[in-house]
């Protein structure tokens, strides 16, 4: 008889709490970017500081590491200053590619990521548009590591 009350106590709470609705928050896709806290950081990391002036866009890791950046565009009498701080690992034998352009889509090579300080840098003067500069795509080889846009 006690047996058959546990075994109807158990099955009665298993029933009750496949009835009860989920209350456990979803984890959002998008987690939103604080750029100021991400800047402070590359800047204090990197002992550089960001132009004042500049427009910003923090850049997303794609990969899950945690990896952070920050790019900047800026334009003066029709030349363009581009500039990236980025917090990534040691790629070991590969290297970091800059790629931008007006879209994902159209994305033209600019250079390299340079190692500096505990991190890495990219600075970039040439005359254009700031349109030319509009989405920004870390990679190392064919994989993105870090892309946002302005």
């Amino acid at each position: 008889m006690v047996l058959g009350v546990v075994v109807v106590v158990i099955a009665g709470f298993l029933l009750a709490r496949s009835q009860s609705p989920d209350n456990t928050p979803e984890i959002s896709e998008e987690v939103p970017i604080n750029t100021d806290e991400t800047e402070n950081r590359l800047e204090e990391v990197l002992g550089r500081t960001l132009p004042e002036d500049a427009e910003r866009a923090a850049l997303k890791d794609t990969t899950g590491s945690g990896f952070t950046g920050i790019a900047t565009r800026a334009e003066d009498n029709g030349v363009v200053e581009f500039t990236i701080l980025a917090d990534l690992s040691d790629p070991g034998d590969g290297v970091y590619q800059v790629w931008a352009g007006e879209s994902a889509d159209k994305l033209t090579s600019l250079g390299t990521l340079t190692s500096a300080k505990g991190g890495y840098l990219f600075e970039y003067r040439q005359s254009g548009s700031l349109e030319d500069y509009n989405s920004v795509v870390i990679k190392m080889g064919e994989d993105t590591i870090l892309q946002g846009s302005f």
